[in-house]
C-alpha cells in the first residue's frame, strides 16, 4: 500500500499512477491513450486546452489526425452519460478545443501497489493498443483499431471484419456470467512480442515458454515456427519457413512436443509433431482440417477430417502417433466443426460448430462426450464468430476468442459450465484471435491485431513520383475502394464503429458518408456508367449484394445467397459477378444489376475446385479470378471468358487479390520485397511480368484504375500481430 494521488468528481475516481478510473468503486476500462487524455483533461479543470495542444500532451511525437481526438474525447463522453446522461462533463469550445467542466477534488488516497513489471497494466477488461511508427517515411500514426490482413478472408475465418465499436455494444442474446466465478474477473496485460508479425501463439503448459507462428519478409506467404524462453527472452526457430498456414498449435501435456497442422495454399492440409527444442518435425497425418486438440494425459488426439465421398466433416480421435484414428462424430458438408479441446477429465471434447445460410454465419460451442460420441450443448446462444478455445484447468469452463452479434471486435470470453452464461474477460477498441492456457489457468495468451490504413492517389503517367496522400484514419479503404466514372473514389471506412461507404475527390477533398447503418456496408464497386455503386451488407441479416445509386440513395438488395463476396459491376453497368457458396463451394456467379437470378460460372470438379476475387477486364470480355484446385493441388489466378466456360490460362500470381491494366492486355498484382509492397503486371501473353510502382514502405490493401487508367488509388498501410499475455489477478 502506498499513497497515491487520486481525482475524485461527482462518482468517479481517477488514479493515474496505477491507470484506474473507478465509479462507485466499479473499475472503468478505457484504452491507454485515452486515460492519458482524461489526465490531462481532469488536471485542467476549468481551463480550456487547444486541440493542438492535447495531441501534442496525449500523443507527443506520434502523429494523428484530429479525428483520433475526437473519438477520444466521444469514448470519454459516453463513460460518463452512462453514469448520468444529463450532466456534463466535457464541453466543446468550438473549433478551439475542449474543458473538463466539472469540480475536481484531488487528495492522497491508499491504493493498491503498482505491479511488480511496470510494463504491465492492471485493470479490469484489459484495454490495450499500440502505435505505428515511419509511415510511409512520416510521422507515425496512433493505432487503435483492429483487422484482419487479406490472408485471412481467403479461409472465410474472418469474414465478418474486425472493426472497432463503443465500448459495450453487445448482443442482447449473450448471457452474463454471476460475479462469484473469479477466473480472469481482473487481469495485468504484457506484450510478449514486437515484432508484429505474429500468426498465432500457444503457451506452454508450466507457463516458461511461448511458441509461436512468424509470417516471413518474402514476396510468398512464408511462416515459421518459433520457441521463445518467456523469462529470458531468447528466441529458437524450430521448424524453418515454408509456404503454407498454419492451422494451430499446442503444446503437449508434458510440454515436450508441439502439434501443429499446415495447409499448403492449395488445400493440402498435415498434421504434425515437433519436439519443442528442435529437431525434425514428423508429419502424422494427412487431411486434417482443423486444430488438434490432446488429450490431458498426452495419449489421444482429436481433429477433423473432410470426407469428401459423404460429403461430411468427421471429428477424429486417435492416438499420439497418429494411429489407430476413428469417428466420434460427423457433420454434413454445410456445417463445420473446428477447433477441438479436450476437457481436463478427458470425457469431453469442445468443438466450434458452424452453420451458414442466407442470413449468415451461426456459431456456437457443443461438446461430444469421448465414450459414445453424444453431442451436448455447451453455449446456447449463437455468435457471430468464434476463432479458439481453451479450457480452464477445473473443467469449470472454457476460454474463446469470439464476437457475438452486434459486435464488430473480437474480444476474449469466459464461459461458464454447465449453463452456459457468459463474461467477458477484455472489453476494448482492439481485437483479439486465438487463446492458450497454461496447466495453471493463470495465465493465458492471445493474438492481438492492430492496423492502420489510407488513401493516395499516383499519377500513373510518372509513376516514379511521389503519390498524393489523400485521406488517413479509420481504416480507408481497407475493405473496398473504386473509381467512379465522375473522378471521385468510393471507398470503405470504419469510423462509426462498422464498415461504411464514403466519396471523397482525388485531391482529398469533399469527403462525405454514403450508406448509413443498420449493418456495415463495404467491398464496394462503382458502375463505370455513373449510375450506381454494388457493394456487400449485412442490413437485411447475413451478408448480401446490394445496390445504391451513386449518392448512396435507393438501395436495392440483389442477391439472397451464402457466404458472398467480393462484387464487381460490368463495364457495362449490366451485371455484378460475385462469389457465393449457395452450392457449397466458393464460385463465381453473377446477376443482372437491375436484379434478376444469379447465373454460375465457375463449377470445375466441384468437390475439390473453389474460385474467388473475381476482376473483370475493362473491355468486359475476360473475368480473372484466384482459384484452389484441391485435387491437383494446384492453385493461382485463373482467367475464362466473361460468360463462364473453361479456363482459358493460369498465372502463379502470389495470394492477393488482382486487377486488369486498363487496356485489357495485362493482370497487376500486389508483390512484396523486403516487407514493401508494390504492384506489378503481368502481360496475358506469358512475357515477363513488369513494377508499375515504387514505394518504399508499407503493405497495398486494395487499388483500382480510374476510367482514363491515368490515375491508381491505392489503401496502404501497416498491419500489427503481436502475442499478448493475461495474467489472472482477481484473487
Amino acid at each position: 500500500m502506498s499513497n497515491q494521488l487520486v481525482y475524485a468528481f461527482g462518482p468517479f475516481r481517477l488514479i493515474p499512477k496505477e491507470h484506474k478510473l473507478l465509479c462507485n468503486d466499479r473499475p472503468i476500462s478505457l484504452t491507454p491513450r485515452t486515460f492519458d487524455l482524461l489526465v490531462v483533461l481532469v488536471e485542467n479543470s476549468g481551463h480550456m486546452l487547444e486541440k493542438e495542444e492535447l495531441l501534442k500532451l496525449v500523443w507527443k511525437s506520434t502523429f494523428v489526425e484530429e479525428g483520433t481526438l475526437t473519438r477520444s474525447i466521444s469514448t470519454l463522453r459516453k463513460v460518463f452519460t452512462e453514469e448520468n446522461e444529463s450532466f456534463q462533463y466535457i464541453e466543446t469550445i468550438p473549433k478551439r478545443g475542449y474543458r473538463f467542466v466539472v469540480e475536481v477534488r484531488s487528495s492522497n488516497g491508499k491504493t493498491a501497489s503498482a505491479l511488480e513489471n511496470p510494463e504491465i497494466h492492471r485493470s479490469e477488461g484489459v484495454a490495450v493498443s499500440g502505435s505505428i511508427s515511419d509511415l510511409a517515411g512520416q510521422k507515425s500514426l496512433e493505432v487503435e483499431q483492429p483487422i484482419r490482413p487479406w490472408w485471412q478472408h481467403r479461409y472465410k475465418t474472418a469474414v465478418w471484419a474486425s472493426v472497432p465499436i463503443l465500448i459495450g455494444l453487445m448482443t442482447l442474446a449473450v448471457r452474463h456470467i454471476p460475479r462469484s466465478i473469479d477466473h480472469f474477473r481482473a487481469v495485468a496485460s504484457a506484450r510478449l512480442t514486437d515484432s508484429g508479425k505474429v500468426y498465432t501463439a500457444a503457451l506452454s503448459p508450466d507457463g516458461k515458454y511461448l511458441a509461436y507462428v512468424l509470417f516471413g519478409d518474402s514476396e510468398e506467404v512464408q511462416m515459421s515456427t518459433w520457441i521463445r524462453q518467456l523469462a529470458t527472452r531468447t528466441d529458437l526457430q524450430i521448424v524453418p519457413a515454408a509456404s503454407v498456414l498454419y492451422k494451430g498449435i499446442r503444446f503437449s501435456p508434458d510440454g515436450n512436443f508441439l502439434y501443429y497442422v499446415t495447409d499448403d495454399l492449395v488445400g493440402h492440409s498435415s498434421l504434425f509433431q515437433v519436439p519443442t527444442f528442435g529437431g525434425p518435425p514428423r508429419k502424422l497425418l494427412d487431411n486434417v482440417i482443423s486444430s488438434a486438440g490432446v488429450s490431458p494425459d498426452g495419449s489421444k488426439l482429436a481433429f477433423v477430417r473432410q470426407n469428401h465421398s459423404l460429403h461430411q466433416a468427421e471429428l477424429i480421435i486417435a492416438d499420439a502417433d497418429g494411429t489407430h484414428d476413428q469417428v466420434l462424430a460427423t457433420r454434413k458438408i454445410s456445417g463445420s466443426l473446428r477447433s477441438p479441446v479436450w476437457s481436463p477429465d478427458g470425457k469431453l471434447i469442445a468443438c466450434i460448430s458452424q452453420v451458414t445460410d442466407s442470413a449468415g454465419p451461426r456459431v456456437t460451442v457443443v461438446g461430444f462426450e469421448t465414450a459414445n460420441g453424444q453431442e451436448k450443448q455447451i453455449l446456447p446462444a449463437d455468435w457471430s464468430m468464434i476463432s479458439q478455445l481453451a479450457w480452464l484447468n477445473d473443467g469449470s469452463g472454457l476460454v474463446m476468442t469470439a464476437m457475438p452479434h452486434g459486435s464488430k471486435v473480437s474480444q476474449l470470453w469466459m464461459i461458464r459450465m454447465p449453463g452456459g452464461e457468459t463474461q467477458n474477460i477484455t472489453n476494448d477498441l482492439t481485437d483479439y484471435t486465438g487463446v492458450s492456457l497454461d496447466s495453471s489457468s493463470k495465465k493465458l495468451v492471445t493474438v492481438q491485431t492492430s492496423v492502420i490504413s489510407g488513401m493516395w492517389v499516383q499519377n500513373m503517367q510518372d509513376s516514379t513520383l511521389p503519390g498524393r496522400q489523400v485521406s488517413m484514419g479509420a481504416l480507408d479503404g481497407f475493405h473496398g475502394l473504386s473509381w467512379t466514372s465522375s473522378g471521385k473514389v468510393v471507398y470503405t471506412a470504419g469510423e462509426k464503429g462498422e464498415w461504411q461507404i464514403w466519396s471523397i475527390n482525388e485531391d482529398g477533398s469533399d469527403r462525405h458518408q454514403l450508406t448509413f447503418g443498420p449493418g456495415s456496408n463495404d467491398a464496394v464497386s462503382a458502375c463505370r456508367n455513373g449510375q450506381y455503386l454494388v457493394f456487400l451488407s449485412t442490413r437485411s441479416g447475413g451478408q448480401h449484394i446490394w445496390r445504391t445509386n451513386a449518392d448512396g440513395t435507393d438501395p436495392v438488395q440483389l442477391t439472397h445467397g451464402m457466404d458472398e463476396e467480393s462484387p464487381r459491376c460490368s463495364p457495362d453497368g449490366q451485371w455484378i459477378v460475385y462469389t457465393s457458396s449457395l452450392s457449397g463451394k466458393p464460385w463465381l456467379w453473377k446477376v443482372p444489376l437491375r436484379g434478376g437470378e444469379p447465373v454460375q460460372l465457375t463449377n470445375y470438379n466441384a468437390a475439390s475446385f473453389s474460385s474467388s476475387w473475381p476482376a473483370i477486364s475493362p473491355d468486359g470480355k475476360l473475368i480473372a479470378f484466384r482459384f484452389v484446385d484441391q485435387q491437383k493441388k494446384s492453385g493461382g489466378v485463373a482467367v475464362i471468358s466473361f460468360d463462364g466456360g473453361p479456363i482459358l490460362k493460369t498465372y502463379e500470381l502470389g495470394y492477393s487479390p488482382v486487377r486488369w491494366s486498363p487496356d485489357s492486355k495485362a493482370l497487376a498484382y500486389v508483390k512484396t520485397q523486403g516487407n514493401v509492397d508494390n504492384l506489378w503486371v503481368q502481360p496475358l501473353d506469358g512475357s515477363p511480368s513488369r513494377q508499375i510502382t515504387h514505394f518504399d514502405a508499407l503493405q497495398v490493401f486494395n487499388f483500382d484504375w480510374s476510367s482514363d487508367g491515368k490515375r491508381l488509388a491505392c489503401a496502404r498501410g501497416l498491419v500489427n500481430n503481436n502475442v499478448l499475455e493475461l495474467r489472472d489477478s482477481s484473487h
